[in-house]
């Protein structure tokens, strides 16, 4: 089975690093297929254009 993962770094939440090697290694022990990974870096609530990538690769 495949799997996505969307992470969005926020001011005092984990860094977008440790959220990404949460999810592979979730994946790794689950027999998962990390598929893709999309980020959003930024703070600002309106710049999710790792979201919109996301949502292109999910719709192809």
């Amino acid at each position: 089975m495949r799997a996505i993962g969307y992470f969005r770094e926020r001011n005092d939440k984990k860094p977008l690093a440790e959220q990404s090697r949460a999810f592979l290694e979730f994946c790794r022990r689950n027999g998962y297929e990390a598929a893709a990974v999309f980020l959003d870096s930024s703070r600002m609530p309106d710049d999710v254009h790792g979201f919109r990538q996301m949502v292109e690769f999910l719709r192809n």
